[in-house]
């Protein structure tokens, strides 16, 4: 278990059950993309050291479970994610390693995948993976979607692990992402949103790609003000392809989507945030987050 400090352990958050909101097939928890997701993008490096301590940079997949679990650690304790775009971080995408942001980050990264209970997710990764995209279609439909929905309707996001690869040794092309509510499309169809943290909320080709299928009164100008304009679906495509569900990137430059072959609901449980989880304390503040390495 990580500790926040030498002395102090860390305290965990009993998850407190919304209220589900329906608007026409729509449900929706409190998870609001204006206040819950990050203003960057999932841009992270991270620092790899071996056994004989030569430091290297990998460019990995970044930080995308740490992302999601900390957004959903902002929900359940009543407070927005620190509104820091790239300006913030003096050239950079993403907060340095070292600021107190990127390391709680980093360490919930370790949580949704490679320690305690994110383990059973890491294995459920690696075992997914390797089955067949029918297979996933079928656990997808059948047993993580009814889950997804329960939890909403009762007020709960969730964080989902999404299959982009059928190569057990490319795991880097599997994702993380929350989901905060559904609707019930007209032909039977389910349509997920979700807080991508390759998808920075505020980016602006979001901006100008607001869906027309977002029924909200108000108008577009409303939208932007309120963060409904943020607005990335996961839905099933085409059942017989060999990546079945596609999610919307709105503000990637070169494509409109990207293709998943199915996903399930991963084990979160909130942890309690530090007061200052935003600020950059320095490199010698003892209250400073440890840096974790892999």
């Amino acid at each position: 278990m990580s500790r926040t400090s030498e002395n102090r352990p860390r305290t965990r958050v009993k998850a407190k059950r919304g209220k589900s909101v329906r608007s026409n097939n729509r449900i929706e928890t409190g998870f609001d993309p204006a206040k819950h997701a990050f203003r960057f993008p999932n841009q992270f490096v991270n620092t790899l050291i071996s056994k004989r301590k030569i430091i290297r940079k990998v460019r990995t997949k970044g930080r995308c479970g740490g992302m999601a679990f900390t957004a959903l650690d902002c929900f359940y304790s009543g407070r927005s994610v620190p509104p820091l775009t790239p300006a913030d971080f003096q050239g950079a995408d993403v907060p340095p390693d070292g600021h107190r942001l990127a390391d709680y980050i980093w360490s919930r990264q370790l949580d949704s995948a490679f320690s305690g209970r994110g383990l059973l997710d890491g294995w459920r990764f690696i075992r997914w993976t390797g089955r067949n995209t029918g297979s996933l279609v079928r656990r997808t439909e059948k047993n993580e979607i009814p889950k997804i929905k329960k939890s909403i309707d009762e007020g709960d996001p969730v964080v989902l692990g999404l299959i982009g690869t059928s190569n057990i040794a490319k795991q880097g092309n599997n994702h993380q992402v929350v989901c905060y509510a559904y609707e019930n499309g007209s032909s039977g169809d389910t349509i997920l949103y979700i807080y991508d943290p390759n998808e920075p909320f505020g980016h602006p080709r979001a901006r100008r790609n607001v869906s027309v299928r977002d029924h909200r009164p108000g108008g577009v100008a409303a939208r932007l003000e309120d963060g409904s304009h943020y607005r990335v679906t996961l839905t099933l495509s085409d059942r017989n392809s060999k990546y079945p569900y596609k999610s919307d990137r709105p503000t990637h430059p070169n494509k409109s989507e990207d293709r998943w072959r199915g996903f399930f609901v991963q084990r979160y449980r909130p942890k309690q945030l530090g007061p200052k989880i935003g600020d950059d304390p320095g490199k010698n503040d003892p209250d400073r987050p440890p840096v974790h390495k892999k």
